[in-house]
């Protein structure tokens, strides 16, 4: 039987919370939605897409992004470093968070993208994962 595989956002978070160069910018802000009263920055995950790699390995790219404060330049910036932390802790992640097992994690694309509606600064990282 194929084993059932944990969440690879859950895994994610929990790499990510561990990450002290991260939290010391966004505290404990890593959400799997903007909460309904959200202190900015922080981070939002979301799944792009998963696939078996091997039975016992998920695949999966997980989006992370980044909300900042609001729409000024400085706000862009700020979004823009939190960003590469994300980008130069990704290999931090591999190992065991809770009951998920991180083989391997690199941190993809980096892309600015502000919110359509409100301009609200926001840069997405994309992670790659392999998950057990």
């Amino acid at each position: 039987m194929t084993p059932v595989l944990p969440n690879p956002k859950v895994a994610a978070r929990s790499g990510l919370l561990a990450q002290t160069a991260l939290t010391t910018l966004v505290d404990q802000r890593i959400y799997y939605a903007i909460p309904a009263t959200p202190a900015y920055p922080l981070i939002v995950l979301s799944i792009v897409d998963s696939d078996e790699l091997r039975p016992e390995t998920l695949t999966a790219r997980v989006q992370a992004d980044v909300w900042g404060k609001g729409n000024s330049t400085q706000d862009t910036l700020d979004t823009e470093a939190i960003a590469a932390v994300i980008r130069s802790v990704a290999r931090n992640l591999v190992g065991t968070w809770g009951g998920a097992s991180i083989s391997n994690a690199v941190a993809g694309q980096a892309i600015p993208q502000p919110d359509s509606t409100t301009g609200r600064a926001r840069t997405i990282v994309d992670l790659q994962l392999e998950v057990n």
